[in-house]
């Protein structure tokens, strides 16, 4: 939302805020059994319920998204994507049945890598298209195939070096340290 400014990135990373978040997210597991195992499972209609609520948050979602012209703060989403997440963990809707599909495994495969370059692409893209006065949503498109290339490269090429290399620094730390 403030571009490059310092509390912007802060918030992003913040240990702190990811922290909450994860909690947030620990918090929400109990709650998303108790109505999977109460609710979920009991009613005739689950199918139906867990669709109608995958489709409305994701309806608030993408009216954020375009509200917002892309640039939110994390408590604007932060709870949303936490609901999507326990609706979404039932797996009985329409959508969570699509995204159980080979391909999106396939995406979720490579989630730590995701999660690893994803700024660095959207930053790269975006310092690299400004000039071209690309709408964000081409944007957004272009470094999420941009990303997948990068992420496909890194699992299969620089992956296992990586963590050889990683584990060799750590044994030699732990000698060092003991």
């Amino acid at each position: 939302m403030f571009g490059t400014d310092l509390t912007s990135w802060n918030l992003h990373v913040s240990p702190v805020v990811r922290s909450l978040e994860f909690y947030i997210g620990i918090s929400l597991f109990p709650l998303s059994t108790w109505i999977k195992s109460s609710f979920i499972k009991n009613t005739k209609y689950s199918r139906s319920i867990s669709s109608v609520l995958e489709l409305l948050t994701l309806v608030i979602v993408i009216a954020l998204v375009i509200i917002k012209n892309g640039a939110w703060m994390r408590g604007d989403y932060v709870l949303l994507f936490g609901l999507l997440i326990v609706v979404y963990s039932w797996d009985y809707g329409i959508f969570s049945t699509f995204l159980s599909t080979f391909i999106f495994r396939k995406i979720g495969s490579i989630e730590f890598e995701f999660f690893i370059l994803h700024q660095v692409i959207i930053r790269i893209i975006n310092l690299d298209f400004v000039l071209l006065n690309l709408h964000w949503a081409y944007r957004s498109i272009i470094a999420f195939i941009i990303l997948l290339i990068c992420c496909w490269i890194w699992k299969y090429y620089f992956k296992s070096p990586t963590t050889k290399w990683m584990e060799y620094i750590f044994r030699r730390l732990k000698q060092v340290c003991l």
